[in-house]
Formats: C-alpha cells, structure tokens, sequence
C-alpha cells in the first residue's frame, strides 16, 4: 500500500511555479548546475508581507518566513485541528544562532537581545506560523544536523504504519556561519517546502529498503521510468547507458542541503510524472530507495 503527497507548496530562487519546473525538467534543468549567487539570493514572496503584521514580519527570520509561506500555501484552508505538523531542517534557526555568538563572543555585548533569543530555538518557524494562523495542533522539529536525510527517511517509513494523515515542511535558510568551516565546503542554500502525506492510498510512494551498492539496485533502477538520486550517484548512474537517459537530480535546487532527499521524493509528484519512480539516497556507501508509482 502507497502513502500519497498532495499539496506540495516549493519557495525556491531556481523554481518559480509548477509550470516553470516541468518546463526546466523536460530541459534536462535537474542534470545542470546553477550560479551560486542565484541561490542565495531567494527573494521572498511578497505574498508573505501581506499574510503578517509589520512588527511580527521585522522579528522573523528569513527560515521562519519561508516556512511560513509554504506552510501556509500547502495548508490554505484544508488544515485539520488534529494534523500534525513536522518541520525537518538540518540547522532550523542558524543564523539568529550565528548573530548571538556574533555579539557576545565578537561585539562583547553584556545582553542577548530579547528576540534572538526567542528566536534562536528549532522550533520557531513553527511557533510562529501556528501563533499568527491562530491554530493549536501538535508541532515538532527534526534537526540532525547534515544526518537530517536519514532520520526523514527513518521518520517517513515507521510513522505512515500509524495511518493518518500529517504535514511536512522542511528548509534552509543561508548564513554567513556556514562560510566558517573551511575544511568542508557545504552551500547550503535557502530553499523551502510543504506538504500533506496521506497513508493508505492507492499510489504514492512506499520504501523500498536499504542497499549496499548500485550493482544489487541495477533491476529496479532498468524498470524505472525515472530515477531521482543524490548528486554523487548521479554522476555514476548518468554513465550507464541503459538508464542515463533517466536520471535526475535535485542538486541545483537545493546543493548541499542535509534534506535533499525530501526535494528528491517530491518531484515526481511536484511534476506529476506517471509511472515509477525510484528515489534514491546514498550515505557512507549505504543507498536508501523509496518508489513512487503514479
């Protein structure tokens, strides 16, 4: 039994609507790379100003905002009073955490300022979209830091064994604080999703299980109508002959982000692709594979 993805709401600087990322995908878009200027410089939406009060607005981060709008998108009028909302982000508030260490540990501040200390916690972006549309449901955060991947995928195939519907958001925002750490190169990027899973449905995606190379996966991926993988997985896999024609990536969407592999689940449905779809992650040598069949 499949477990269907409806509602998908994506904030992104390289997607504008729906129609644009079919368009770029028929394009080979998700086999290229793109600026990275163009992705940090995710203007968002003025449809969010017009949704929060100006005072609200000036204390939110740039995550919490974005979260908000595709929450509040994906949701519109259909949230449930017993939907739970979950928020997946490897770094959730890092840059109001960046600004605090900033003041102390650099401008030698004596006081934290009153709202980057409120805001400094996981748990803000979904503390404010509940607080301004007024509602009460069960919210969390899962933050694992560049390991935020497996604990969705780990997440994702216990909790729709419950049979209830629930939401999901997940994103990024940009901070000067990943530039620090020289020895890893991660561009993490702002980028922003939202959608409803709903169990027990007739298609949508199931997991499939974990791997330990490619070769025991050659099988599945030759009845795929289309592969979605890792960036890394992605350069082996486009070489293959019988299959290359078939592969994709999220990486110019989302680069280095720890929640590629939710992008990479909801593609097939974002652009109602019919068929199979094998969705792919791959961390130290182990690959996780969910299908898609629409």
């Amino acid at each position: 039994m499949y477990s269907d993805i409806t509602n998908i709401a994506i904030l992104s600087s390289l997607l504008e609507n729906q129609a644009d990322a079919i368009k770029k995908f028929k394009n080979g878009f998700f086999n290229e790379d793109a600026s990275w200027k163009s992705e940090i410089e995710l203007h968002l939406s003025k449809e969010i100003t017009t949704s929060i009060n100006s005072p609200l607005r000036k204390r939110m981060s740039d995550i919490s905002k974005g979260i908000f709008y595709v929450l509040d998108k994906s949701t519109e009028k259909t949230i449930k009073e017993d939907d739970e909302i979950y928020l997946f982000s490897g770094f959730s508030e890092i840059n109001t955490t960046n600004d605090i260490i900033k003041s102390i540990t650099v401008d030698k501040d004596t006081l934290v300022s009153p709202t980057h200390f409120h805001n400094s916690v996981h748990n803000t972006p979904l503390g404010y979209f509940t607080i301004i549309k007024g509602i009460h449901n069960y919210t969390t955060v899962i933050s694992d830091g560049m390991l935020t991947n497996l604990s969705f995928i780990n997440f994702m195939k216990n909790i729709v064994k419950l049979n209830r519907e629930f939401i999901v958001s997940t994103g990024e925002e940009f901070s000067n604080f990943f530039l620090l750490d020289k020895t890893v190169e991660k561009q993490i990027v702002p980028v922003f999703a939202a959608f409803r899973v709903v169990p027990n449905s007739t298609k949508g995606f199931n997991y499939l299980g974990e791997y330990n190379s490619l070769e025991d996966i050659v099988s599945i991926l030759e009845k795929s109508d289309y592969i979605f993988t890792d960036k890394d997985s992605f350069l082996t896999l486009s070489k293959r002959d019988n299959i290359k024609s078939r592969v994709y990536t999220e990486y110019p969407i989302v680069r280095d982000n720890p929640c590629g592999i939710i992008f990479r689940l909801l593609l097939p449905f974002y652009l109602s692709l019919n068929g199979k779809s094998t969705i792919i992650e791959q961390h130290e040598g182990i690959l996780y594979l969910f299908e898609a069949a629409l």
